[in-house]
């Protein structure tokens, strides 16, 4: 049990110079992809893009994407829309371990799946970031102002990261933000992941664990700039005493986590067992 503790130290103390995206998933067997991708049919960017804009123009003549500043870009809309649970290209992680560490202790819903969970960090450093660090170089002249946004960052040529202008009480609680990317062609699906463009370079694992027990980035220094993720298996055994310590230590709760009507809806002892949920798979 410390050692899974010190294992997140190490991945904190080893990055401290990057910024990372963590997730944590109820079942290693959960693929890290988003919600617009797992709809039957939409395995290629230009099927995803139509739906995705065929989604976005519903919304606005639905009436949202409008407030006090005006119209929200299309990403930004893109953002609203996951929070409230539509399917997007944009995927739900954390800026703190513990919250990620929190959903990757959760007993998975389906059963056959590996009751082991699973903690991704993920180094986000060098993507474009959009919502409130604008990028430079916007055009001063546009033609759709609405969509040019998202536009750019599927045309950046990484992933990127989304923050939300008006983050909701959930989101502000679980520390959220989102990672997104075009669908990678086939000549780039050589990394682990099918909803992002990561690089997938061999690392040998004693070095890389060297790495990690030395976080001053001492021994093998390059590691650092060659490292773009860690997967932390938490095993099945580890979950509950985990969970009392994310709870004891670290105030990790679903009261504090789902922090709206919903969450009392799904997670409340008060809530009638029908609408009772007891199962979280992902951070959401």
């Amino acid at each position: 049990m410390t050692e899974l503790f010190s294992v997140l130290g190490r991945i904190g103390g080893f990055s401290a110079r990057s910024n990372l995206a963590w997730r944590g998933f109820a079942s290693i067997d959960y693929d890290l992809v988003s919600s617009l991708q797992r709809v039957p049919g939409l395995s290629d960017e230009d099927s995803l893009r139509d739906v995705e804009r065929s989604s976005l123009t519903a919304a606005r003549e639905w009436g949202l994407g409008f407030g006090h500043g005006g119209w929200a870009s299309d990403l930004q809309l893109l953002a609203d829309l996951q929070h409230y649970g539509t399917s997007t290209r944009l995927m739900d992680v954390t800026s703190n371990p513990m919250t990620a560490l929190w959903f990757a202790c959760q007993q998975p819903a389906s059963a056959g799946l590996s009751r082991s969970g699973l903690l991704l960090a993920i180094n986000t450093t060098d993507w474009p970031r959009y919502g409130r660090a604008q990028p430079s170089g916007r055009p001063s002249a546009i033609d759709n102002p609405i969509g040019w946004e998202l536009e750019r960052a599927l045309g950046s040529g990484s992933p990127f990261v989304v923050e939300s202008l008006s983050p909701n009480d959930r989101l502000r609680a679980q520390e959220g933000f989102f990672i997104a990317d075009r669908v990678p062609a086939v000549d780039e699906q050589a990394g682990p992941f099918k909803s992002l463009r990561i690089a997938y370079p061999r690392i040998d694992s004693h070095d890389l664990k060297s790495a990690l027990q030395n976080p001053d980035g001492s021994a093998s220094p390059t590691i650092r700039d060659r490292l773009p993720f860690v997967a932390v298996k938490v095993n099945q055994g580890l979950k509950r005493r985990a969970l009392k310590i994310l709870q004891n230590s670290y105030n990790r709760t679903h009261r504090v986590l789902f922090p709206d009507f919903t969450g009392f809806r799904e997670y409340s002892a008060h809530a009638t067992p029908r609408e009772r949920s007891s199962e979280v798979n992902e951070t959401r």
